[in-house]
């Protein structure tokens, strides 16, 4: 299990971004290079179906702060969207997973979801 603070280094190199990719013609939301790398090594594409199906939760220009937690004991997880005040908007039980990551967190704001460090 990767833990939070070995993603943050695996990471940190994205400090911005040269692209910025659709990643499904359903959705108007685009991703960023750091976003398109870990969803893409730890092919969990599902966590921005989630983000994308819940954006009528949020005003659309307000900060969203996506937090992903697994629990390595039962292959679950628990994904929050919170608004820019960390107040949780939703909260979504995911039964079975095979992402091998302790904690993931997205920013997503003006249709673009990408990591804190891009900010």
């Amino acid at each position: 299990m990767i833990t939070f603070d070995e993603l943050q280094t695996e990471t940190r190199m994205f400090t911005g971004t040269s692209d910025w990719y659709r990643f499904s013609s359903l959705s108007r939301l685009t991703i960023t290079d750091g976003i398109k790398y870990i969803t893409d090594k730890y092919k969990c594409y599902w966590i921005l179906d989630i983000i994308t199906s819940y954006q009528n939760k949020f005003p659309m220009f307000e900060l969203q702060v996506w937090e992903i937690k697994v629990n390595e004991k039962t292959s679950s997880a628990v994904i929050q969207g919170k608004d820019g005040n960390l107040e949780i908007c939703v909260t979504q039980k995911i039964p079975f997973t095979d992402l091998n990551v302790e904690k993931i967190v997205f920013w997503c704001q003006n249709q673009v979801i990408y990591l804190p460090s891009e900010h």
